[in-house]
């Protein structure tokens, strides 16, 4: 489950002031933006120190993240040792492959486990947490859009890139954008351009 927090919509006879997606709802968002102006002044100046911790992870955040990465391998190397035996068993005995049944509610609740403990660890997006990057998207229509922000973190399923420069028609809003991995991608580590 999601929550977006905002500065507030109005709607009828009350403000709503976050919008929460539930999991099963995942598989139908193409991006999610939030845009700074948009927030109120409380939620402004969280944004501003979140940016600011992700741009800069104090030693304490590494450190906690390092150990996080340590428990996924492990976790990602224990369900994959599972699985082969669980394969070489079935090919060694027959009569296990009837057991399909059990087998398919395994795999569901192994996915449910590995999607609740956390993150899986993907070495090479690591090396650009916390800095610029390039987040290159790809558009329904197949088109490829790029752009520039601070590395905030990643799961299985999303990356998430802040303080991004994004064009919401004839003007320039900065946004915070959380993506699925199945359309996007980290391509590119980025540094400001400078012009004589």
């Amino acid at each position: 489950m999601v929550s977006l927090l905002g500065a507030g919509h109005r709607d009828q006879d009350h403000i709503e002031t976050s919008y929460i997606l539930f999991k099963e709802e995942f598989n139908t968002i193409y991006l999610l933006l939030r845009f700074h102006d948009e927030l109120s002044e409380a939620n402004k100046r969280k944004r501003v120190q979140e940016v600011k911790r992700a741009y800069h992870p104090s030693l304490l955040r590494l450190l906690v993240r390092k150990a996080g990465n340590v428990v996924n391998t492990c976790k990602d190397s224990i369900f994959e040792v599972l699985g082969m035996a669980m394969t070489k068993a079935k090919t060694a005995n027959p009569s296990l492959g009837t057991l399909a049944s059990q087998q398919k509610h395994a795999k569901r609740v192994e996915k449910d486990v590995v999607g609740h403990l956390g993150r899986s660890y993907d070495p090479i997006l690591e090396k650009h947490f916390g800095k610029r990057v390039v987040l290159e998207i790809t558009t329904v229509g197949g088109e490829m859009q790029e752009y520039v922000g601070i590395f905030k973190d990643y799961s299985r399923g999303f990356l998430q890139v802040m303080d991004v420069s994004y064009s919401d028609g004839d003007q320039i809003r900065v946004c915070d954008i959380v993506v699925p991995r199945a359309h996007a991608s980290i391509r590119h580590g980025a540094e400001a351009s400078h012009t004589k």
